[in-house]
């Protein structure tokens, strides 16, 4: 698990993951070399607030309260750094939904 920075790297695609424990594999190409990062994120066991990507929709629960109790718990993600909690804020937590 790392961060890496947004002008640095070009996001190719999300998908579900083959991981068995996370929802999404979020791939990455290094604009400069063009080597390929994987990142997993969302747990497969956890419902989230709403599921952007639509494939994950049945554990969507659309309770602000836990919302907010999962940003109190997790913090914001670094700008300009993609790394899961920055895809899982945006894409299965998102505040402006």
């Amino acid at each position: 698990m790392g961060k890496y920075a947004i002008s640095d790297y070009k996001l190719i695609d999300i998908l579900p993951s083959k991981n068995e424990k996370k929802k999404y594999t979020a791939t990455l190409e290094n604009k400069h070399n063009k080597k390929i990062v994987k990142i997993n994120f969302g747990a497969r066991d956890y419902d989230q607030y709403y599921d952007v990507l639509g494939y994950y929709k049945s554990q969507n629960h659309l309770d602000k309260k836990r919302r907010d109790n999962y940003y109190a718990r997790h913090g914001n993600y670094e700008k300009g750094y993609y790394s899961p909690k920055y895809f899982s804020h945006i894409y299965l937590w998102p505040l402006n939904f």
